[in-house]
């Protein structure tokens, strides 16, 4: 199958939906499928640019079109390369912050039918609007209702073949009821840990990759829980981050030091993924900042659960814990405040699952191609 994918940027280890496109493109051309990638507004560059991009030792080629380009000229250019390509399938990857800086993606609303001219159309909604899974204030508010109004106004202009989304949260909110939910997987490959310097063994070694949230209240019961495990079993917690912190990151570390002492609280900013899933192959737990109605989009959640963590969410344990739609995630390592303290210690081996989701997303763009053809 001939597959090109729409995404916002390609800058390597600087956007996350990027990161996970050029996973799953490597993926699909190991499998022996012949896969390019857009980038339609790329903020990491400056002038268009056609390169060869390696994930592993697979070759993926890449046209990165610029944020300061016109949004016409852009189109024009992903266009030629689309029609020089010649894909069964377009597969775009949709956030709304991707494709505008105000996350107000109307532009692409404009273009994407002549975009795909040709070739059949897969949506996958990485993300909605702002606001989905609560309430907002009134500026978000209107933010909110603008996106829903441009998300409705794509499906109706572009009438994608197959509209995919990562959570149940997500594909009931979406108006086609055919909306298929695909798992996500993680964004850190796994690399052996031969000779590398192993954790203390009177440590309960946890961890928190990615962004801090404002909810320090959570965070700091999170902290409190994991802590009165290792106590239990007379081990020290404590607390590794790696990754963007984010604007939260001094507030929430302040928290977790209060509750497990300045010396057991390590910052170490950003690493290369490899660097990443070494430390988490020497954790024996991870905290995660999603709840469980959202740890299905967090890439950071689900890297730690393939590197077998067991996995703090943030809030309550939900009365039904499975999906009956993903009987094969990672529901047994997911652990609450309410869980016991035996399930901290249950560190599972290492599974990856890019092949499988890759196997899946082909599959559904089969199984999508065969209904329509049905139908028509």
């Amino acid at each position: 199958m001939r597959v090109v994918f729409l995404c916002g940027s390609l800058e390597p280890d600087c956007d996350g939906v990027g990161d996970y496109t050029r996973r799953l493109a490597g993926e699909l051309i190991r499998q022996a499928h012949q896969v390019s990638i857009i980038a339609l507004n790329d903020k990491y560059c400056s002038i268009p640019l056609k390169e060869t991009q390696e994930v592993g030792n697979i070759s993926i080629q890449v046209v990165r079109l610029p944020t300061g380009v016109a949004a016409k000229s852009r189109f024009f250019m992903a266009r030629a390369h689309l029609e020089e390509f010649g894909p069964d399938w377009i597969s775009l990857q949709y956030v709304p912050f991707s494709f505008h800086e105000k996350g107000l993606p109307f532009l692409l609303n404009l273009s994407l039918k002549e975009l795909t001219k040709g070739s059949k159309l897969h949506v996958m909604f990485h993300e909605l609007w702002v606001g989905v899974d609560g309430k907002v204030g009134f500026k978000m508010g209107l933010l909110k209702q603008a996106q829903k109004l441009i998300i409705r106004d794509l499906l109706r202009r572009a009438a994608p073949d197959h509209i995919t989304t990562t959570i149940d949260i997500y594909r009931k909110q979406l108006p086609q009821p055919e909306t298929k939910l695909l798992p996500l997987f993680g964004n850190i490959p796994i690399v052996p840990v031969d000779g590398y310097a192993r954790k203390q063994e009177d440590r309960l070694r946890i961890v928190h990759f990615g962004s801090f949230t404002s909810l320090l209240d959570d965070f700091r019961s999170q902290v409190s829980f994991l802590s009165k495990a290792a106590q239990l079993k007379g081990l020290k917690a404590e607390l590794v981050t790696f990754g963007e912190g984010g604007p939260h990151a001094e507030a929430a570390l302040k928290a977790a030091t209060l509750v497990l002492g300045k010396e057991y609280v390590r910052e170490l900013g950003r690493l290369p993924p490899h660097e990443i899933s070494l430390q988490l192959q020497l954790a024996d737990v991870g905290i995660s900042r999603s709840d469980f109605t959202m740890w299905g989009k967090s890439g950071a959640t689900q890297a730690m659960l393939e590197h077998g963590l067991p996995v703090l969410l943030r809030g309550s344990m939900p009365l039904e814990i499975l999906d009956p739609a993903f009987t094969d995630l990672f529901t047994e390592q997911l652990l609450f405040c309410e869980s016991g303290f035996e399930a901290v210690f249950t560190k599972q081996a290492p599974k990856p699952r890019l092949q499988v989701v890759a196997q899946k997303f082909i599959e559904s763009l089969n199984k999508a191609e065969f209904v329509n053809k049905v139908s028509s």
